[in-house]
């Protein structure tokens, strides 16, 4: 069993340095990809600060992987913190 103190210092700790949920990251860069080609893609997991996203069509994809860049910057400028270092696409 934790003691009353250890657990009233994590949970200050998290809000003064709140930590970035896995699922805001899926959102957001969904969110990004979606606006940067069609709806066929989404975000599978999350791991060492890169993430996988599955497309259906190969051609989508393509172009995914030549706009990579733009939508690390433009993830990590909305978290203002550097959460994304590599993007990787795998298709169908």
């Amino acid at each position: 069993m934790r003691h009353i103190k250890s657990i009233i210092f994590k949970r200050l700790k998290n809000l003064n340095n709140p930590e970035i949920d896995e699922k805001e990251i899926y959102r957001k860069t969904e969110e990004i990809v979606n606006q940067k080609s069609a709806s066929a893609c989404s975000a599978l997991f999350y791991k060492n600060k890169s993430i996988y996203i599955k497309c259906n069509n190969s051609i989508i994809a393509s172009e995914l992987r030549l706009m990579q860049e733009e939508i690390k910057e433009e993830a990590n400028k909305f978290f203002n913190k550097k959460i994304l270092n590599k993007i990787i696409i795998k298709t169908e």
